[in-house]
């Protein structure tokens, strides 16, 4: 996932869906859009951080961190 706001934006309302068609925004009783934001901030975090450790090691990136270097 790269930082484009437009692909963030369906991302999160493709997971607002699958939320809501599994009814798992009702366990918390929290909007479907509201955690599908917070998902997505979770992936934006996690990519991050392994960028982050990357870096840190000194390691050679591999194929997964390539896509991260685009964000």
């Amino acid at each position: 996932m790269n930082g484009d706001p437009i692909q963030r934006m369906t991302l999160a309302q493709d997971i607002a869906a699958v939320l809501n068609k599994h009814g798992m925004e009702s366990i918390s009783n929290t909007s479907d859009c509201v955690l599908a934001d917070y998902l997505v901030g979770c992936l934006m975090s996690f990519n991050l951080g392994v960028k982050q450790r990357n870096r840190w090691y000194g390691h050679e990136c591999s194929i997964f961190c390539d896509h991260l270097r685009r964000e």
